[in-house]
Formats: C-alpha cells, sequence, structure tokens
C-alpha cells in the first residue's frame, strides 16, 4: 500500500513511492504497507521546567518554551519559580525595627506602618510619656526642682507644685537667708555696739544683748565713769576744800 504499482509494455512493472503528507507540521507523515498512509501526531513538548508552559507551533511544528507568570497581584507576597516545582509565594515579613508603629501589610500596596506613639499617652501629669523607637512606650518622671530654696512636689492630676521652704532655725543668734544654689543659709548674728562701755553678747532665744560694765574700783578716791571710746575711767577726787586750816 506504499507504493504505486503498474506496468509499461516497453518497460515492465514500476513500483512508484506514495508520497503520505497530511500538510501539518503537528504529525508525522508514515506509510503502512498493509494499511498505507498514516499521520501519529508528534509528542508533547515538555522540557521538564515547571517554570514555562510548553507548546508546539502551529505553522511550524517546531517546541515552544514560553516563563510562565508567577505574579499573584498579592503585594504581601514574594513571587518565585522552581524548575522542578513551578510557582512559589512566600509572605514577606514586614518589619521597620520600630517599636512604636504597627507593622501590616496590604495587597495592593504592600507593607503599612502606622504610627501608634498616640498610645503612649497618659493623663499623668508627674511624668512625660513618649514613644521611643528601640523599646516603645517610655515614660520619664518630671523634675519639679525649681532652686534650693522650694519644695517640690507633684501629683499625677495637676503636676508640679511647690512653694518656699522656711530658713528659720529659730535662733535669734543667726541671720537667716536663702541661696538658689546652696538653699538656706544662716549667718551668725554681729552683736557689736561700738561702745566699750557693755559686754556684747547673743542669746539665742532673744537675740544681742549689751551688758553694762561695772567700772566700781572700790576707791572713794576715785570718780569711776565710762567713755563709750576708751572704757572705764577712774578719775582721781580732788578734796582740796580751800581752807588753809585744814589738811586735806
Amino acid at each position: 500500500m506504499c507504493t504505486v504499482d503498474y506496468c509499461d509494455h516497453t518497460g515492465g512493472c514500476y513500483y512508484e513511492e506514495v508520497i503520505c503528507n497530511d500538510n501539518s507540521p503537528l504529525t508525522y507523515d508514515l506509510c503502512n504497507p498493509e494499511t498505507g498512509c498514516y499521520y501519529p501526531p508528534l509528542p508533547p513538548c515538555n522540557d521538564t521546567n515547571a517554570c514555562t508552559e510548553d507548546s508546539r507551533n502551529p505553522q511550524t511544528g517546531i517546541c515552544e518554551y514560553v516563563n510562565i507568570n508567577c505574579d499573584d497581584y498579592d503585594a504581601c507576597t514574594t513571587d518565585s519559580c522552581f524548575p522542578s516545582t513551578g510557582c512559589e509565594y512566600t509572605d514577606i515579613i514586614c518589619d521597620d525595627n520600630n517599636a512604636c508603629t504597627e507593622d501590616s501589610c496590604d495587597k495592593a500596596s504592600g507593607c503599612v506602618y502606622t504610627d501608634k506613639s498616640a498610645e503612649c499617652q497618659t493623663d499623668n501629669k508627674c511624668q512625660v510619656d513618649y514613644c521611643d523607637p528601640s523599646i516603645g512606650c517610655t515614660y520619664d518622671f518630671v523634675i519639679c526642682f525649681v532652686d534650693a530654696c522650694t519644695y517640690d512636689t507633684c501629683t499625677p492630676e495637676t503636676g508640679c507644685d511647690g512653694g518656699q521652704i522656711s530658713c528659720d532655725d529659730y535662733d535669734a543668734c543667726t541671720v537667716d537667708n536663702f541661696d538658689s544654689v546652696s538653699g538656706c543659709t544662716h549667718t551668725p548674728l554681729y552683736c557689736d555696739d561700738y561702745s566699750q562701755c557693755t559686754i556684747d553678747n547673743c542669746d539665742s532665744t532673744k537675740g544681742c544683748n549689751f551688758t553694762i560694765i561695772g567700772c566700781d574700783d572700790k576707791n572713794a578716791c576715785t570718780f569711776d565713769s565710762c567713755d563709750t571710746l576708751s572704757g572705764c575711767i577712774n578719775e582721781q577726787i580732788d578734796c582740796n576744800d580751800n581752807n588753809t586750816c585744814t589738811t586735806d
């Protein structure tokens, strides 16, 4: 069946081969001596690569291998392809290493980092509330110090409060004052009346005391007095009665 047999009176028998051609590039053109022409299809194209789409060109019959598209149109996955398994989709990790943000992922836009610093705010007026990117919410105590001459306190509801401290040491022999750096000062009171006729001292309850000194020399022949600049004066009494008839 694969030849056309005929006989020519001049040349004898002839056997012309049958041309089997179905004009399709997708088949084999074959001939079976028993049944004649037949056209089995070419085998499927397979490059054993799961990352390609295999097909045979209907015009040329040549195998073509086109890379497949592994895009799942999800911004929250990393799309990849492995020849042995094909497309794989791995969830991305959205972490900006900032403790002050809420990390999430939007399928359309990808990673989203939402500021959550406001969650650190409290109603405690004795602390400063803020967010530290490395550790998150942080609360620092408010320092209410004004100077060394005030007592400084803080209440959560109202914040800093304070007033002037009392530097009174209840000692009448000191001058009490304030120093903004060192606090209370107590300077000894200077009890000097600049008189040589007194003894100057200080009583812690009453303050300066100026006691008149005694200039009595127990001598009836002197007149005793005191000068504020030089102190006691014991001046000899003049016993002359201006009478020549007496011994003075």
